[in-house]
Order: structure tokens, then sequence, then C-alpha cells
């Protein structure tokens, strides 16, 4: 049994290891070999420090559960970024490739204007009916392409933009030239000069316009 004096003793020094965890304190009681009592002092020593220990562990699973976290945020970002940056890549490639059909469609557009506006030469080595039978031939071929081609536009929501008669909109036209147009009114697209193309709600290509302009002159006579 512990007397008065060393229950005393063990007590203050558990004060002071439950105060400071850190505290090393040389235990002044011990099993006894004699009567084998448990050493208190030693006991609650051991549960301190099983409790700085669990403590420390459970800091250190904190920090790395804040690690885990931290990384996890940073992967996601970056995952993130990597998407953008996929999907800005296809845009512009579907971009890049939707301007090459149009110019296609332009250049085909133009082979069709020249072949209605052909006239046949004074003097010509072929028959007349066989010219006109070839120019029609090559007339028609070049406006069921045309056709098919607006079909596959159409297919893919490439929508063109109404220019004519309506007031000029600079985010989808671009004015090239000027008119003086009595039948039109001020700022309103007179002619047009290349379609514009929007898709999606987005402009693909500006249309190319002519808008128009009202000038008012004030005429007075000088008399001398």
């Amino acid at each position: 049994m512990l007397d008065d004096k060393e229950k005393q003793v063990l007590l203050e020094q558990f004060r002071e290891l439950l105060d400071d965890p850190d505290l090393n304190i040389e235990p002044s009681l011990r099993n006894s070999e004699t009567n084998g009592e448990i050493d208190l002092f030693n006991l609650f020593s051991e549960l301190v420090v099983i409790k700085n220990e669990v403590r420390l562990q459970g800091r250190q699973f904190k920090s790395a559960l804040s690690l885990l976290v931290d990384d996890q945020t940073v992967l996601q970002n970056q995952l993130k970024q990597s998407r953008k940056q996929a999907n800005n890549q296809v845009i512009r490639l579907q971009t890049d490739l939707l301007q090459q059909l149009l110019l296609l469609r332009d250049r085909i557009d133009a082979g069709i204007e020249v072949a209605s506006q052909y006239r046949r030469k004074r003097f010509s080595l072929i028959s007349r009916s066989r010219e006109r039978r070839v120019i029609q031939a090559l007339f028609d071929g070049q406006q069921l392409t045309l056709n098919r081609l607006d079909q596959i536009l159409n297919e893919m929501q490439i929508k063109p933009i109404k220019t004519l008669g309506r007031t000029f909109d600079s985010r989808t036209m671009n004015a090239i030239a000027i008119s003086h147009d009595e039948d039109y009114d001020d700022g309103v697209v007179s002619r047009q000069i290349r379609q514009g193309y929007c898709w999606n709600n987005q402009v693909v290509r500006l249309a190319e316009v002519t808008v128009n302009r009202i000038e008012n002159y004030v005429r007075t006579d000088h008399r001398d």
C-alpha cells in the first residue's frame, strides 16, 4: 500500500504530466517485487504516452487527408482544364472545316453564275445546239452539287444570315461598301456581296454587305 506522502507525490507528478505531456519525469514508484502491486504512476504515464501518440497520429492523419484533398482538387482542376482545351480544339477544327465548306460553296455558286451568263462566241467549232447541251449539263451538275452541299450545311445546323433590307448589325455583318439608294432607308443593307453563316447561334462567317447612306444636300442660291 502507498502511504499518504507517496500518494501526494504521485498526484503532483500526474498533474504535471497532464499540463505538459512532453514532460519527462522519472517514476519514483515501481512495481513491488515482494507483493506484486501495480505502480499507478507508471500506469498513468503509459496512458499519457498512448494519448500523445493517438493525438500525434490523428494530426498526421489529418495532414495526410488534407494533402489528399488538395491533390484531388488539383487533379480535378487539371481534368477540367484538359477537357476545356480538348473542346476548344474540337471547335477550332470544326470551324476550320466549316470555313472550307463555305469556300467550296462560294466557288460552286460562282461557277453557276458564270454558266448562267455564258454567251456563245461568234465563231465556234461546235454547233449551237451541242454547245448549249454542254453548258446546260455543266450548269445542272453544279446546281446538283450546290443543292447537296446546302443540304449538308442545313443538317449541320449551319444557317445563312439574312441581310438584304435589314438594319446593319456589326455582330453578323461586315460593311465593305456604301450606297446612296433612295429605295433603302439609312443604315439598311442594300446589297449582299458575300453570304454570311451562323452555327448554333454563333457566327461562323460575317456577311459582307453594302450599307445604304442617305445624304441630304442643302442647296442655297447665291445672288450678287
